[in-house]
């Protein structure tokens, strides 16, 4: 059986993990084997999601043949638009840093997650000589069944409302994240068939006074395990 290396010790929350977790369901109906960092079994080929601090290891194996895949999604930006601290900005460079060294000298080949994340690290990173392809984000449409989440309401009488989900990793105490939920926020209040918004993730940094707790219901983190059964009673999901 072939295997791959990833760059993880173990699985843990946030979408690294998750993507892990369900792509090994889908290497494993291939005959191949997933493996973490730190086995001992051979394998034929690593796979970076985004970066990681064990550069002496990703340059060992690179030199013992094996071939190195990374997968890119975005990088960091925000720290550039506003008011952070010197730490902060410096930590966000050095993961930039990080994802760049990997890219440009060590990958033998990288996955962007669209064309558009494929055009902005040319844009601000460069052109690399190492082979890429675009492979876009997808859901299993088993796991998200569309039809069994629509809720039928047995009065006709009564207009269906609809619930709606957002799945985050981390909700963090920034512009941006407070602009996209006081959209969301704008859009229930105009919406008269949106019942309410229930949010997913760790919200421990977020400062939820600022928002309409009627609307948005934070629930925290879940166990992965867990998510399915929630998608399937909710009519909208946002990532």
């Amino acid at each position: 059986m072939n295997s791959i290396i990833v760059s993880l010790s173990k699985l843990t929350s946030g979408g690294p993990s998750t993507f892990i977790s369900r792509f090994s369901k889908y290497l494993n109906n291939r005959n191949i084997k997933l493996l973490f960092y730190g086995s001992k079994s051979k394998a034929s080929a690593v796979l970076v999601i985004s970066g990681t601090k064990k550069l002496a290891w990703l340059i060992y194996n690179k030199m013992s043949g094996k071939k190195i895949v990374q997968r890119l999604d975005g990088f960091q930006w925000k720290h550039k638009y506003e008011k952070v601290s010197f730490i902060y900005y410096l930590k966000c460079q050095l993961i930039n840093l990080n994802m760049y060294i990997i890219r440009k000298y060590i990958a033998d080949h990288v996955v962007y997650q669209s064309a558009f994340l494929e055009k902005q690290w040319n844009r601000d990173f460069g052109m690399v000589k190492s082979d890429y392809s675009i492979i876009h984000n997808a859901a299993d449409q088993k796991f998200f069944d569309v039809k069994s989440m629509r809720k039928k309401n047995p009065d006709k009488n009564i207009e269906e409302k609809y619930k709606i989900i957002c799945v985050e990793g981390t909700f963090q105490n920034d512009q941006v994240t407070q602009g996209m939920l006081n959209a969301i926020e704008q859009n229930v209040l105009q919406n008269d068939k949106i019942d309410i918004v229930e949010l997913y993730g760790n919200n421990r940094l977020l400062d939820k006074s600022k928002f309409n707790l009627d609307i948005l219901n934070f629930k925290g983190e879940v166990k992965r395990e867990e998510m399915h059964k929630i998608y399937l009673e909710n009519n909208l999901i946002f990532f």
